[in-house]
C-alpha cells in the first residue's frame, strides 16, 4: 500500500512539472512572438521613414570598406540599385576634386577625435553633373576603440547654394558699380567747377567753322578720336563739344593729362590695379579707362606716355580690353 503511495505522489509530481514546463515554453514562446511582432514593427517603422525622408542617408561598413545609399541617395546621385552598395574608393572618385580634401580631413578629425562632423562639398552624379550636399556623419567603435562603422544623412543644398552663389555675385557687381559711380561722382564734382559747352569755342573763321562741322560729324559716332594741336589752342574744349553732342552726354567727361602722371603710375592710373599689386596698394583702385566705361575718356597730352605702354593702349583703344595691375582677368570699356 505505501509503495503504491509512493508512486502515486512521483507521479504527480512528475505530471505538475511536466506541465509547468509546458506552460513556459507556451509563455516563452509568445513573449518571442511579441518580440519578433515588435521586431516587425519596428524595422516597417524604419523603411517607412527611410523612403519618406526627403535626405539622403548612408553607411559605411569599415571592415569591408563598403558604403550602402538609401532610395533616396541613390535618387540624388542618379545611381542604381544594382550598383549599391559600392567601394568606398568609388564614393570618393564622385567628390569634387577641389572638395575632397576637405571632406577627407573631416572624416579622419572624426575619427581621432570622435566629434560629429559636418560638411559641405560637391558630388558627381551618374550623368557627370556636380550637385552641392550638405552631410553629416557619426562613426561606431567597438570595445577595442576601432571605428567598424559610420552613418550619417546628406541633404540636396543645390538650389540654396545656386542662390548664395548668385547673391554673391549681384552683392559683387553692385560693388563695382558703386565703385564706379563713386569715381565717376569724383570727376562730376569737377565738372561743376569748371562748366564748358559747344558755345565755349568762339570763331568765324572758315578753319573754325570746319571744325565744329567735323565736330557734329564724329560725335555721332561711336569711335576713337584724335585732336590735334599745340599746347593751349583748345583741344580739350573741342573734345568737351565731341562729348556734350554724343550720346554719352549725360555720363561723365573723364579727363587725364598724361604729361603730369608719374612713369611708375601711369599704368595703374590709365587700367586700375587690384590689392597688393605693388608696395603701397593697399586697395583696389578703378583706372580711367574703367571709370569711364558708356562714358568719355579725354587723355591730354598722349604723346608723352612711355613707349612700353603704347601697346597695351592700342589693345584698349582697338579691342576694348584690358587687365588691371595684379590681375589676370580680362576687363572691357567701350
Amino acid at each position: 500500500m505505501d509503495s503504491i503511495h509512493t508512486s502515486t505522489v512521483v507521479f504527480v509530481f512528475f505530471g505538475v512539472v511536466v506541465t509547468m514546463c509546458i506552460v513556459g515554453l507556451l509563455v516563452q514562446r509568445m513573449r518571442h512572438r511579441r518580440k519578433h511582432k515588435a521586431l516587425i514593427n519596428s524595422k516597417e517603422r524604419y523603411l517607412w521613414a527611410l523612403e519618406s525622408s526627403t535626405d539622403g542617408l548612408w553607411d559605411w561598413d569599415i571592415p569591408s570598406d563598403t558604403v550602402f545609399y538609401s532610395e533616396r541617395l541613390r535618387e540624388i546621385l542618379g545611381v542604381p540599385l544594382e550598383e549599391c552598395p559600392c567601394p568606398m574608393a568609388a564614393f570618393r572618385s564622385r567628390i569634387h576634386p577641389e572638395d575632397s580634401g576637405a571632406v577627407w580631413t573631416a572624416i579622419e578629425r572624426h575619427l581621432s577625435e570622435r566629434i560629429p562632423f559636418t560638411v559641405e562639398y560637391r558630388l558627381q552624379t551618374k550623368s557627370g553633373t556636380y550637385v552641392w550636399v550638405l552631410t553629416r556623419g557619426q562613426a561606431i567603435w567597438d570595445p577595442a576603440g576601432n571605428a567598424v562603422r559610420m552613418s550619417g544623412w546628406m541633404q540636396d543644398i543645390t538650389d540654396s547654394k545656386r542662390a548664395e552663389v548668385n547673391l554673391q555675385t549681384a552683392l559683387s557687381e553692385i560693388k563695382e558699380l558703386k565703385e564706379k559711380l563713386e569715381a565717376e561722382r569724383a570727376y562730376l564734382q569737377d565738372e561743376i567747377k569748371s562748366v564748358y559747352n559747344h558755345e565755349n569755342i568762339i570763331g568765324q573763321s572758315d578753319e573754325i567753322n570746319y571744325v565744329l562741322y567735323k565736330v557734329e560729324q564724329i560725335a555721332a559716332t561711336d569711335t576713337t578720336v584724335l585732336v590735334l594741336g599745340e599746347t593751349g589752342t583748345g583741344k580739350e574744349l573741342v573734345a568737351r563739344a565731341v562729348h556734350n553732342l554724343s550720346r554719352r552726354k549725360d555720363r561723365a567727361l573723364v579727363k587725364i593729362n598724361c604729361a603730369t602722371l608719374p612713369p611708375a603710375l601711369i599704368e595703374s592710373e590709365l587700367f586700375g590695379h587690384e590689392k597688393g599689386a605693388f608696395t603701397g596698394a593697399h586697395a583696389k583702385q578703378l583706372g580711367r579707362f574703367e571709370i569711364a566705361d558708356g562714358a568719355t575718356l579725354f587723355m591730354d597730352e598722349i604723346g608723352e606716355l612711355p613707349l612700353e605702354l603704347q601697346p597695351k593702349l592700342l589693345r584698349v583703344i582697338q579691342d576694348g580690353e584690358f587687365e588691371r595691375l595684379g590681375s589676370s582677368q580680362q576687363s572691357k570699356s567701350t
